[in-house]
């Protein structure tokens, strides 16, 4: 019995170094992410603000595109029209008053009918009609050249009246 005694003595002892070896080792307590809440409402986004708009550079530039704009003349004559052609040369002659940096070349125009010595001489009456008008305004006439292209420049290829009504024309080329 004694024998038994030690053999389960010695068959305990191994169990229990055993199960000592098998144990668990004890790793060192890893540090916890802390998550604070912000509690705080999020910035609202700035308002869009457009880029600003110089107001200046604006209005030169449609000055620019009223000082561009054609006029027009009756068939074979170099007489300014009443109304709106006159009122767009005031409206020119006002411009270059208040930019006198800005010169133009006045551009003369025919339609396709007469010859072409004929439409480039009306061409030129047509300019200079409209330079000499200018300078009864006001406009210094070294600020404005003429030229005549008869009916070589069409604006409206087209052969009836309605081509020719818009092709007989001043075009102002603007230069800074």
């Amino acid at each position: 019995m004694k024998s038994k005694f030690a053999v389960l003595l010695v068959f305990l002892a191994m169990a229990l170094l055993l199960a000592a070896g098998c144990a668990k080792k004890k790793t060192a307590a890893q540090p916890q992410a802390v998550v604070i809440e912000d509690t705080t409402p999020p910035a609202a986004p700035e308002p869009y603000t457009p880029p600003a708009v110089d107001e200046d550079a604006l209005k030169a530039e449609q000055a620019m595109q009223e000082l561009a704009t054609p006029i027009h003349f009756d068939f074979d004559k170099s007489a300014i029209r009443a109304g709106d052609d006159r009122d767009r040369l005031q409206n020119k002659a006002v411009i270059m008053q208040r930019y006198p940096v800005v010169s133009v070349t006045i551009e003369g125009h025919c339609d396709e009918r007469g010859t072409n010595e004929y439409n480039m001489a009306l061409g030129s009456r047509r300019a200079n009609s409209a330079k000499e008008y200018l300078k009864v305004l006001g406009v210094d006439p070294s600020r404005v050249d003429t030229v005549s292209y008869g009916e070589e420049r069409p604006v409206d290829p087209g052969h009836n009246e309605a081509a020719w009504s818009k092709n007989r024309r001043d075009e102002f080329v603007v230069r800074r």
